[in-house]
């Protein structure tokens, strides 16, 4: 039997690699005192539904329990994190830094870089909508990326509002907007004009194809007429100059006012950073200002996170070359010549485990050549042995196998001394 469609199987090696760019990440999160939540790995299907419409069926794995309940497998991880917070977590101090963690199920065709089956990190700052705040979730995207070691990396960086308020002036109205901004946010200017000649003649036309032209902030000003329209682009002004502040590589930041995110509830700044190595499927994080308090009827909270594709990132680094993280050398390979042997072994090898040390101990009285070549396939540093010998008095054998000396040293000292 194989594993389903669009899963994997992990054997040591890419377990090791995935481990060592999780802590990467997590000492980063940590450093900007995000904390962890976890949320189950099926929720009720209308929390999906309530948030990406009843289109969303069709892309996740839905089912009824034996009770009949309608659930799903999470296709992402921010609904059921915002669940937690209005059930739980309204009464902590703001701002509240989240993040999160674990494997996501989605109903996609299986292709390099996307599965069925896929992990996600990300993060939710609640509780503060300054520029100077959303600077700083920047600043931590990037970060995130530099500690795991990828090399070419983008963050495009836009704002709904100025997006928005220039639809408005073109004809286009808040409730009929939806649409273009799906084909805004998929790049299909050819759909795109055409809706707008529909609705706003070719002046409308030309005002917003004008924005996949802009590269530069200072080209956006003229274009923020309206004073919604300003109020954006100042906000997007001020976390620019915040982000600079915060020690950005400005080099790798880029203004995109073509960021629409294509969901209904992102409301103001939006960003995505892309690895070009990647070609099509280049999209590594995407993230922005979000209100989903609707969908729970609750009162607004200032919202901004982002989701990282922890796959596909891995996927990045292995294309450009950066080393992964392979499973950490034995300490220690220990061994009982004889029988009568092996009950100190065995004390021994749990003082060194104590101690910090990664242990292997053989469970059979073992000869030495079959003892050193164990050692070579599991890389190990030291291989420690004894006998009747060494059992009477109270010392091991010690050899490097790095160098290839041997020695002796007391049994009580072995912790201290290896």
């Amino acid at each position: 039997m194989q594993a389903p469609r669009g899963t994997r199987d992990f054997g040591p090696n890419e377990m090791a690699a995935r481990r060592g760019l999780e802590e990467r990440l997590r000492n980063v999160l940590r450093t900007y005192h995000y904390h962890e939540v976890a949320t189950p790995a099926f929720e009720e299907l209308e929390l999906f539904l309530a948030k990406s419409g009843p289109g969303i069926r069709d892309e996740i794995y839905d089912f009824k329990d034996k009770s009949g309940r309608e659930l799903a497998l999470r296709p992402e991880l921010t609904a059921p994190t915002m669940r937690f917070y209005f059930a739980n977590l309204k009464m902590e101090p703001k701002p509240l830094r989240l993040f999160y963690f674990g494997p996501c199920y989605r109903y996609d065709r299986p292709q390099a870089g996307r599965y069925r089956e896929f992990w996600q990190l990300g993060i939710e700052l609640l509780g503060d909508e300054t520029p100077n705040a959303h600077a700083e979730v920047l600043r931590l995207a990037l970060q995130l990326f530099e500690e795991a070691g990828l090399k070419n990396f983008v963050l495009r960086v836009g704002h709904l509002g100025i997006l928005r308020a220039l639809l408005e002036e073109a004809g286009v109205k808040r409730a009929d907007q939806a649409p273009l901004m799906r084909y805004i946010d998929k790049k299909d200017l050819a759909a795109l004009e055409k809706a707008l000649q529909e609705r706003g003649g070719e002046k409308a036309a030309d005002t917003i194809l004008r924005f996949f032209q802009l590269e530069r902030l200072e080209e956006l000003r003229p274009l923020a007429a309206s004073p919604d329209a300003m109020t954006a682009f100042q906000h997007l002004e001020s976390t620019w100059a915040a982000l600079a502040a915060l020690g950005a590589d400005m080099t790798r930041v880029r203004i995109d006012p073509t960021i629409a995110r294509g969901l209904e509830y992102y409301t103001g700044l939006v960003f995505e950073l892309d690895a070009p190595d990647l070609g099509a499927e280049k999209q590594l994080l995407g993230g922005g200002a979000y209100d989903l308090s609707g969908v729970f009827n609750e009162q607004p909270i200032a919202s901004m996170g982002f989701a990282l594709g922890f796959d596909r990132t891995l996927v990045a680094l292995e294309r450009t070359q950066v080393p992964p993280t392979t499973p950490g050398r034995v300490d220690v390979i220990l061994g009982a010549l004889v029988p009568e042997a092996w009950p100190e072994a065995a004390r021994l090898a749990q003082i060194l485990r104590k101690s910090g040390r990664v242990v292997e101990l053989e469970s059979q009285p073992v000869g030495i050549k079959k003892l050193l070549g164990r050692a070579s396939q599991i890389r190990a540093r030291h291989a420690v042995f004894l006998g009747t010998k060494e059992l009477e008095r109270k010392v091991v054998a010690v050899k490097d196998l790095d160098t290839g000396t041997q020695s002796e040293i007391s049994a009580a000292e072995l912790a201290s001394k290896l």
